[in-house]
């Protein structure tokens, strides 16, 4: 309507939710840092560079590598430890050594750069591999499963068993939880029944009792003589009647008469 003042309603910005990556399993968010002084890989078999000059030690060394190629220098070493340990068939194991190096390397990065979405799906993927290798090696040899974890630092989270319900299901459980309720009501107040009745019961059964041990003493009976009858009147109940024998001896001996064939039809 003119005239008619809006309502101004304040739009606040939604707070976006904390993101990390905790189900990668990772204690050690960031990767080790490496002794800067220590030799490049392929440098360490060269002999004889011990007695070289401090500055080309020092050119050689860790400080003048690039991010890439320190990567390089602990994946090799994990590797090189693998193997004095388990030997070159160790294929697990360097998968998992391997994609450790590179998710303690991209975890930073995403958490920095929140608008990055190729690499976090590159990130998650390679947790996702990570995990898949990890089973595989639980299920192979749990021992060394257990060392490179602890080695690694690596809690190792198994992936949740999500089952999808349907609408239909939804509603047949609400219904059933509704009428197991509705039972157990009515079983509490037939189990309040008969516990009351259970109380009268002995209660008659105890009066019956003294009524009938007066009885025997007045008119002098043979208590034992009476509860033999009693047990031998309660045995002819419970024992079944024999059943009715027929001519045949089994039902085997029994057949259908012979009827002779028909050689004509019946008009």
């Amino acid at each position: 309507m003119p005239g008619q003042i809006k309502s101004q309603v304040r739009c606040y910005a939604r707070k976006r939710e904390v993101f990390n990556f905790d189900f990668s399993g990772d204690l050690v968010k960031e990767t080790d840092k490496v002794n800067k002084e220590e030799l490049f890989f392929p440098f360490k078999e060269i002999g004889g560079l011990e007695d070289v000059d401090d500055t080309v030690k020092r050119l050689l060394s860790l400080e003048f590598c690039d991010s890439k190629e320190r990567s390089f220098h602990k994946e090799y070493e994990c590797m090189k430890k693998i193997d004095e340990l388990f030997g070159h068939n160790a294929e697990l194991e360097r998968k998992i050594v391997k994609f450790t190096i590179s998710i303690r390397k991209m975890v930073p990065y995403c958490l920095e750069r929140t608008g990055d979405k190729k690499n976090k799906s590159v990130l998650n993927e390679s947790i996702a591999k990570r995990k898949k290798f990890l089973k595989e090696l639980r299920a192979e040899d749990y021992e060394r499963f257990i060392w490179l974890l602890k080695e690694l630092k690596i809690r190792y989270i198994p992936a949740k068993k999500t089952v999808r319900v349907s609408k239909r299901q939804n509603r047949i459980n609400e219904n059933k939880t509704i009428s197991d309720d509705i039972r157990n009501k009515k079983e509490e107040e037939l189990r309040l029944v008969l516990e009351r009745e259970k109380e009268e019961y002995l209660m008659n059964k105890e009066k019956i009792l003294e009524d009938i041990e007066k009885e025997i003493e007045e008119y002098g009976l043979d208590k034992e003589e009476i509860l033999k009858n009693v047990e031998n009147i309660r045995v002819a109940r419970e024992t079944p009647p024999e059943p009715v024998r027929t001519g045949f001896a089994s039902l085997k001996d029994w057949s259908y008469p012979k009827v002779p064939p028909r050689f004509f039809k019946l008009e």
